[in-house]
């Protein structure tokens, strides 16, 4: 058993497997935007970050803020649409939900992403009443892999940012669950074993059905 108290989850390759939905609608939106053509390295740099800091960092301050807002928003129309019907859960992710809850854990999701996404996911995998908390793009000033997110998220459960442990799957994220005081598992929905490891989260994992997960918790 670990001493956490809360238990907090990133959203993207995490409760979801859409790795593949996101990918898509990032090289379709890339693309109009004239920016080139994205490579597996973009998307390991800029996993986890929020649309506007990704553009602008795509774009190398070309592009307005406006001509930011208007790619971003086209971006999430055309993953929520590829995302409708295929999304699913990581694997194990609902059983170890419903264990978490049974066991008295509080809970929070923070993500980068914007609050119509979470919805959907909430909505499709029916875990809308697991969550105490949820944080998204739009409820910090500063993205990942600042700290923010997981302070507040461990705040609004009335936590220490120590007592809570953090599943992320992206660089940044881990980073910033790291920075924040929490103690980090790394679902390997995003990352290789190596890019993990180089992170140093407290324990890496295939999915949810891994038992040690049954141990700790």
């Amino acid at each position: 058993m670990n001493e956490a108290k809360g238990v907090i989850f990133d959203m993207d390759g995490v409760l979801a497997d859409n790795h593949f939905e996101q990918r898509a609608a990032w090289k379709k939106v890339v693309a109009e935007a004239g920016l080139g053509e994205l490579t597996p390295e973009h998307f390991n740099m800029y996993a986890g970050r929020r649309n506007e800091e990704i553009f602008a960092g795509l774009s190398q301050g070309k592009l307005s803020k406006e001509k930011i807002d208007e790619f971003s928003q086209k971006k999430e129309i055309y993953y929520r649409k590829l995302a409708t019907n295929s999304l699913m859960p990581v694997e194990g992710l609902v059983r170890f939900l419903l264990h978490l809850k049974e066991k008295g854990y509080k809970m929070a999701i923070a993500t980068s992403a914007p609050p119509e996404n979470v919805e959907l996911i909430l909505n499709k995998f029916r875990i809308s009443d697991i969550f105490s908390s949820i944080f998204d793009a739009k409820d910090v000033v500063n993205g990942k892999p600042h700290p923010e997110i997981y302070q507040r998220a461990a705040m609004s459960l009335n936590l220490d940012p120590k007592d809570c442990y953090v599943f992320e799957d992206s660089r940044s994220g881990i980073k910033s669950a790291k920075a924040a005081g929490c103690k980090v598992c790394a679902p390997l929905t995003g990352l290789t074993k190596q890019e993990a490891l180089e992170e140093k989260p407290d324990l890496i994992i295939e999915n949810f059905e891994d038992a040690r997960l049954y141990e700790m918790f």
